[in-house]
């Protein structure tokens, strides 16, 4: 099996050179930088550095290993994000650390919260969206793609983007059914989401846990799910 830095080294060795002169002088989203009149913020041609297929393929190899902490959902897709092509920096990386006594976890804390990582890649990477997804159990089309992260806000709250204190989750898009309906892997509150090694992803919209749609479970009536679709063509530098 291939490790996370295998997996990061094939899909970013076609742009090494590029993303190394573009980001030498780089300071990320979220940085001190932010709001210093002196040094504004300025959107640079980026590159295709990232692989939804590389992370994918790495989410799936690694779903069933031991979760390092409890609600290590964004951790999890921080890892096959940068598996699949896109760098660390000084505010979203694996060398640092978060949490408190009772759940502390490597990473650093925009790795490992997904308001934090939402913003973090919409702030960063421009180019790429967020669009809220129609839940509907009788819906035909969805604007997903392999390597997609999809957020779910379990109480429906909108103001969850810019306020922090909302039970979120976030997973991978790492299959495609025929039919066009999205699979996802991921992690979570230990043992309550169902992926085992014989079924390493999950449809979207569907609890394995409870075998009914996500919508009908307790206390998700007002769930609401969203698309991040990450496109690197643009970056931000300060």
């Amino acid at each position: 099996m291939k490790t996370k830095h295998a997996f990061r080294a094939a899909a970013a060795l076609a742009a090494a050179v590029a993303l190394t002169s573009v980001l030498s002088s780089a300071t990320p989203a979220f940085a001190s930088g932010i709001g210093d009149p002196y040094n504004p913020p300025s959107v640079t041609n980026g590159d295709n550095w990232y692989n939804g297929q590389e992370a994918a393929e790495y989410a799936i190899a690694t779903v069933n290993q031991p979760q390092p902490f409890d609600e290590a959902c964004a951790w999890f897709v921080s890892n096959a994000l940068w598996a699949g092509g896109l760098p660390e920096d000084d505010v979203w990386n694996e060398n640092t650390s978060h949490g408190n006594i009772w759940n502390f976890g490597q990473g650093s804390p925009t790795a490992a919260d997904v308001n934090m990582l939402t913003n973090y890649i919409l702030t960063t990477y421009p180019a790429s969206y967020l669009q809220q997804l129609d839940l509907s159990p009788n819906t035909t089309s969805w604007p997903v793609s392999v390597g997609d992260v999809i957020i779910y806000v379990w109480n429906g709250d909108p103001r969850w983007l810019t306020d922090g204190d909302h039970d979120t989750h976030m997973a991978l898009v790492t299959h495609i059914e025929p039919s066009g309906y999205p699979d996802v892997s991921e992690w979570g509150d230990v043992g309550d989401d169902g992926i085992s090694p014989d079924n390493p992803w999950r449809g979207w919209t569907w609890s394995l846990l409870n075998n009914t749609w996500l919508q009908n479970e307790k206390g998700n009536s007002n769930m609401t799910a969203y698309v991040l679709h990450i496109d690197t063509s643009q970056l931000v530098t300060f």
